[in-house]
């Protein structure tokens, strides 16, 4: 009798948890999928990403005409990462080329997330812990992109690296967990070459590469095991590397020339990481990458001192409490809790020292790991048994209200994002108000987000124009803002915001040679397209 009742109720559980992880996929799938061609706005570095993926795909060719002539751009590109663009090009080998096809990736890879975020909560906590963290992931508004501010939301409706990376860097600490005590030689390989695969997707799943190898060093056996143990896991994580580095082999100089653009833009050089200054420079600027999220540097008045509670409730104030939890948890002898704090540690200190440009959304690798700890916290307030019942209802009661707060925020973005969703523009509207004015086999400078709606125009990169007149980037084939031109060949220019945006980056005396340009060889011959992408000026160019 007894043994049926306890079956009821784990039966009972099991259909409750079944219940609200497919809650969290639906609430997902409807707050990111619909009208996922056209909302949220495109971005530049989609058409960039996509453009390589294309051509590989139709072509058979690892490069992009928005960048041709660049360094041999359009026969071999560099400029990133390779594996995103491989699972790409296999997606629109199948489905055809498309923004709608290349964004679903994403979502799908959100998805992925999810799931390892769930598993990861529950190896760490239990079954309810797993659906928790799972429910942050979802739910919680962290601001890593200029959207809904809901991670998973936003970023699987773009089309970028960093959330393709999240699902390899969480099976490969899934895989180190398998058995916490020890793992097996054959799960410290596998945890290394899936993480290889994330390091070939994103430069920040790199990072997590010393917690990996200070965890293995901490697991119960000899230190001569131990070694070993380290040595398979950095072999495991090279061997993706192989054929890159064989590919990247073929042409040097064009791989040296491509990434010097990466190296301006983000303004690190190789000497940088033998300099002192780079690591303190970075450490000062490091509390730079949270301003978007939390927005403290402009509260004016008290409604807007209430925006996003979330992201300033756990910034401030959570998720140093649970970091604190999971290290006192992990010095009790848990080898979840101990890999826990290695990586959340080690990841909020790398960001800080390594990483320059300061961009937010590169965060998302952590934050599968923060709601796994905020969850943990949960837990362990839960479990709590201190001398007074009052502090331990003071102390359950402060977090039912965080949670409170996390779910109400979170659902409330999203359902305006399903409304914001069904009224966006549609983006291949852009470019056939542009078509209406510029003839057919014409060729455009534009801005990156164009090249999927422009395609038949051979849409260059106006960024070119950086490229070949910076001395950084261009060495010895620089020129200036004509030359540059030259070497475009384009037939007509588009101005949009977005490219006044990036034109206001021009050094003042290339900012007078392009308006000089302007003066010269261009003529304006339409205004076209409004918000979000327009106006769009459109110059015919002479030679």
């Amino acid at each position: 009798m007894v043994n049926r009742a306890g079956n009821l109720v784990r039966r009972h559980e099991r259909l409750l948890e079944a219940a609200v992880l497919g809650g969290l996929v639906i609430f997902y799938a409807l707050t990111t999928i619909p009208n996922i061609g056209n909302h949220p706005i495109v971005g530049g570095d989609e058409g960039w990403i996509v453009s390589a993926s294309a051509k590989l795909a139709e072509d058979g060719v690892f490069g992009s005409d928005l960048f041709a002539g660049f360094f041999g751009a359009d026969e071999h590109y560099y400029f990133n990462l390779p594996l995103h663009h491989l699972i790409l090009a296999a997606v629109f080998e199948v489905f055809g080329v498309g923004l709608t096809q290349a964004r679903l990736t994403s979502a799908v890879f959100g998805l992925a997330a999810l799931g390892l975020t769930y598993a990861l909560g529950r190896r760490v906590g239990g079954r309810w812990a797993g659906v928790a963290s799972a429910s942050l992931l979802v739910l919680l508004r962290l601001n890593l992109a200029p959207f809904t501010g809901l991670t998973l939301t936003d970023l699987g409706a773009t089309v970028r690296y960093d959330l393709i990376a999240v699902p390899f860097v969480l099976a490969a600490v899934l895989l180190l967990l398998r058995h916490s005590a020890s793992p097996t030689r054959v799960e410290v390989a596998l945890s290394g070459f899936v993480l290889g695969l994330g390091c070939l997707t994103q430069f920040s799943a790199a990072f997590l590469l010393p917690p990996l190898a200070l965890f293995l060093v901490t697991v119960t056996a000899t230190w001569r095991d131990r070694l070993a143990s380290v040595a398979i896991f950095a072999v495991a994580i090279a061997i993706p590397f192989l054929p890159y580095l064989a590919f990247v082999a073929q042409d040097w100089p064009d791989f040296r020339g491509q990434t010097r653009a990466g190296e301006a833009e983000t303004g690190v050089r190789r000497a940088a990481f033998l300099s002192p200054s780079f690591y303190l420079d970075n450490l000062e600027a490091e509390p730079g990458r949270y301003d978007t999220a939390v927005d403290l540097n402009k509260p004016s008045s008290l409604s807007e001192l209430v925006q996003k509670p979330s992201a300033r409730l756990v910034f401030f104030l959570a998720a140093p409490l649970a970091f604190a939890c999971v290290m006192v948890r992990a010095r009790s002898g848990s080898a979840p809790h101990r890999l826990l704090a290695l990586v959340l540690g080690a990841l909020v200190i790398e960001f800080a020292l390594f990483e320059s440009t300061k961009r937010f959304v590169y965060w998302v690798i952590v934050v599968p790991f923060l709601c796994v700890a905020l969850t943990d916290a949960g837990v362990a307030v839960l479990a709590w048994r201190p001398p007074s019942r009052a502090l331990h209802r003071v102390a359950i009661t402060l977090a039912a209200m965080a949670a409170l707060v996390f779910a109400v925020e979170g659902l409330a973005v999203g359902v305006r994002n399903v409304r914001d969703a069904r009224d966006a523009a549609a983006y291949s509207r852009v470019g056939e108000a542009v078509r209406a004015v510029v003839p057919a086999g014409s060729r455009v400078v534009t801005d990156n987000r164009m090249w999927l709606t422009l395609r038949d125009m051979e849409p260059r990169s106006l960024l070119l124009l950086f490229y070949w007149t910076n001395p950084d980037i261009a060495g010895n084939q620089v020129t200036d803002v004509d030359g540059a031109m030259r070497r475009i060949d384009a037939g007509y220019l588009l101005l949009s915001p977005l490219t006044r945006e990036i034109l206001a980056h021009l050094t003042p005396e290339d900012s007078a040679r392009f308006d000089r340009y302007l003066g010269q060889h261009a003529r304006l011959v339409a205004t076209v397209s409004g918000p979000p992408y327009g106006p769009i000026e459109v110059y015919e160019l002479s030679p």
